[in-house]
């Protein structure tokens, strides 16, 4: 302490002005710092050494330079090798650093939180503000690139059954289930399409909010790989037996109903319903030319109420309303669809055996607004690798799975902690977090 008083006294002396002392204070500060932890972590490598004296032999002593938030931290620590195992750093496992890796966890976890909410070079410039280090944009871009890979690779890693370990399977009265998808702008192609998945056990009220209860979330450019994830993701983690899947779709191509048949294979009960902003979307779609929008209104209470006759009467008097052949087709087509997806449009509450489930259907649509607000917005296009990194990086900062703790999401959905070190065909991933 007296040491570090007595540098911050000559500091004042040789400085001319308040910002240049503060910049001063700062820099020395982080030499500071980055010597006494580079100290310690060669301290605590000789400890271990010690300690595992005659069960491994120490090979060499090589030197690493991390870049960390305080700064750039050099040290030495002992590549060893147990009697038939393969030569590794215990130090460099503890730290969670991998290979050639020239990034700290928690760097990794702060650039990639600040350009998964803004733009490369915006990022670039808080980091290069707001820390010691001088990165550029493109290498914001493979930060980005890497934690969306490692975090590519957690969640294949929990499509394996030894992931759970022995832990029990989870046994909720009610699964919530929702898919859709969202086009991006791409540069290969003309879009490239999102597909998400998510997962709930049920909604919890804090005061006038509502949020999702284990909530987890699949999301990627390949529907088919995303669905295998969440199908073993069920497997491994709840035991529908005597479990209630209550699934929401707007019934496109990819997210029908027989999907959602499929992954809900085993449950006690399935009930399938169609999507509400998409039924209302549609009937608005189909209806724009109506003036008398008291008729739309009466239209959109009776499919909510499930009055068939109701809708049947207030489509007869659309029909007469209108005055094209165009406009006549437009009804017509509203009531085949209406029809059709007559039994997914009945309301949770007039569904027998689930006046206890509260509501937990619709959120799929506004969720979406965490990847359309960073992806789609100023004429953005990506590329293939750099638009799925970007969609794992999304899932990672604001869905839980990702190896953190505390509220994250749309709509104040909050998340677990899970454990954010796996192994995964016998590599270490770190997913680093706060």
């Amino acid at each position: 302490m007296d040491f570090i008083v007595s540098e911050s006294i000559n500091l004042i002396k040789g400085c001319s002005n308040g910002l240049a002392l503060e910049k001063e204070v700062w820099r020395r500060g982080i030499e500071l710092q980055s010597q006494a932890f580079a100290r310690a972590l060669e301290i605590y490598d000789a400890e271990m050494a010690r300690q595992y004296a005659g069960k491994q032999e120490v090979l060499r002593i090589d030197q690493r330079t991390v870049l960390c938030m305080f700064g750039t931290v050099t040290f030495s620590r002992r590549l060893v090798r147990r009697e038939g195992g393969k030569p590794f750093y215990p130090l460099d496992n503890i730290l969670g650093l991998s290979p050639y890796q020239r990034y700290s966890p928690l760097l990794l976890y702060s650039v990639t939180k600040v350009a998964a909410g803004s733009v490369y070079r915006a990022a670039a410039e808080a980091v290069n503000t707001l820390t010691p280090l001088d990165i550029s944009h493109q290498t914001v871009g493979r930060i980005v690139r890497t934690v969306g890979d490692k975090y590519a690779q957690y969640e294949e890693s929990q499509a394996n059954p030894a992931f759970c370990g022995d832990e029990p399977l989870n046994k909720p009265k009610y699964l919530f289930i929702e898919g859709d998808g969202v086009l991006m702008k791409g540069q290969a192609k003309g879009s490239v399409e999102v597909h998400r998945f998510q997962v709930a056990t049920g909604v919890k009220q804090i005061g006038k909010r509502r949020i999702l209860t284990g909530f987890h979330v699949f999301a990627g450019f390949d529907r088919k790989h995303v669905l295998e994830l969440l199908e073993a993701y069920l497997d491994n983690h709840y035991d529908l037996s005597r479990c209630t899947v209550l699934s929401n779709s707007d019934g496109g191509s990819g997210y029908t109903k027989d999907v959602f048949d499929k992954l809900a294979e085993g449950s006690q009960r399935h009930e399938h319903f169609r999507d509400r902003y998409h039924v209302n979307e549609k009937i608005r779609q189909r209806l724009g030319w109506v003036r008398k929008r008291g008729m739309v209104d009466c239209l959109h209470h009776k499919v909510w109420q499930h009055d068939l006759e109701g809708v049947h009467c207030c489509l007869d008097m659309l029909e007469g309303e209108a005055s094209t052949a165009e406009e006549e087709e437009n009804v017509r087509k509203l009531w085949a669809y209406l029809e059709r997806n007559w039994e997914c449009l009945t309301p949770l509450p007039l569904r027998e055996g689930l006046e206890d489930c509260r509501k937990g259907l619709g959120t799929c649509e506004s969720n979406h607004r965490t990847y359309t607000y960073r992806m789609k917005k100023q004429g953005r296009r990506w590329s293939y690798r750099g638009g799925l990194a970007m969609v794992f990086v999304r899932v990672y900062v604001n869905t839980p799975g990702a190896g953190r703790a505390g509220p994250g999401g749309v709509g104040g959905i909050t998340s677990t902690v899970v454990v954010p070190r796996v192994e995964h065909a016998g590599e270490i991933i770190w997913l680093p977090g706060p």
